[in-house]
């Protein structure tokens, strides 16, 4: 009620909108783009932005200037087939303008393999030394099976354990250094995503939920141990890590064949999306 307050005490003095910088869910509870009209409009992370009724309003609300900015070769919003960056894009109405700068990466392999399979090797990143380990690729002979959950799906156990067991050595030389741990888990379900938590919340390690973070982690406050420079140890799959950063992430790719069978079938991946969500208080 205060920041809609203050919307309209603003437009009122002025007579013009003032800069709103606010999240979808905002917009929507305050009626921001009801009766305002915005010299500029601009969608930050458009690729995630499911193209909805808001969406639309926000794009009619821009009198001047509309800015959609995201990556087309990002995952859709969860559940739904395109963006509004998509959208926009396919509606060929919009001028594109490519963003080639990669700022994110320390070490150059990081982004290398990313650059050349998706972005045509057009993206700079910035000089740097190669840092190790940079890009790892670590093969676990473990099959892929069925699980009953909660929530029920594909999970592959040993993928899970190798994961956990590596996170928690990265614990252990967080806790022997007493340096920070910035760590991330991502996996391509909630099911292996689950597995893992679980897996680190038992591992004695001295690991427990995060208080305002949900889905994640945290090195358990005790004496002698500095945890203040922690960013949260999330463990989360993969629709739900945009815009995370962390020194080192760990992805868990599921897939293998099942004991017994001698390949995999891909088309599984197209069904990962049917199970159910997995609560906090379920893991």
């Amino acid at each position: 009620a205060l920041a809609r307050a203050a919307v309209d005490a603003h437009s009122l003095e002025f007579n013009e909108p003032l800069i709103t910088c606010a999240t979808p869910e905002l917009v929507a509870s305050l009626n921001i783009v009801d009766d305002a009209r915005y010299g500029a409009v601009l969608i930050d992370e458009a690729s995630q932005f499911p193209t909805t009724p808001l969406a639309l309003d926000l794009c009619a609300a821009a009198s001047l200037t509309f800015v959609a900015a995201g990556d087309d070769l990002q995952l859709p919003p969860r559940r739904h087939a395109t963006g509004l960056l998509d959208d926009v894009v396919d509606a060929g109405r919009v001028d594109l303008v490519p963003l080639e700068w990669h700022y994110r990466s320390g070490c150059p392999t990081l982004i290398g393999a990313s650059n050349a399979l998706f972005y045509g090797s057009r993206l700079v990143a910035p000089a740097c030394a190669p840092r190790d380990p940079g890009l790892v690729v670590i093969e676990v002979d473990a099959p892929m099976a069925s699980a009953r959950g909660p929530p029920a799906g594909l999970v592959n156990e040993g993928q899970a354990r190798r994961i956990a067991d590596d996170v928690v050595a990265l614990v252990k030389k967080a806790d022997a250094a007493g340096a920070p741990l910035s760590v991330g888990v991502v996996t391509l379900n909630r099911p292996q995503r689950g597995l893992i938590y679980r897996l680190l919340l038992e591992s004695g390690a001295g690991l427990e939920a995060h208080p305002t973070c949900k889905g994640s982690l945290r090195r358990t406050p005790i004496s002698g141990r500095d945890v203040s420079g922690d960013p949260p140890l999330f463990v989360e799959s993969i629709d739900r890590i945009q815009g995370e950063e962390r020194g080192t992430i760990f992805l868990s790719t599921l897939l293998a064949p099942r004991a017994g069978e001698a390949t995999v079938d891909l088309e599984t991946l197209d069904h990962l999306e049917e199970e159910e969500d997995s609560d906090d208080e379920q893991v």
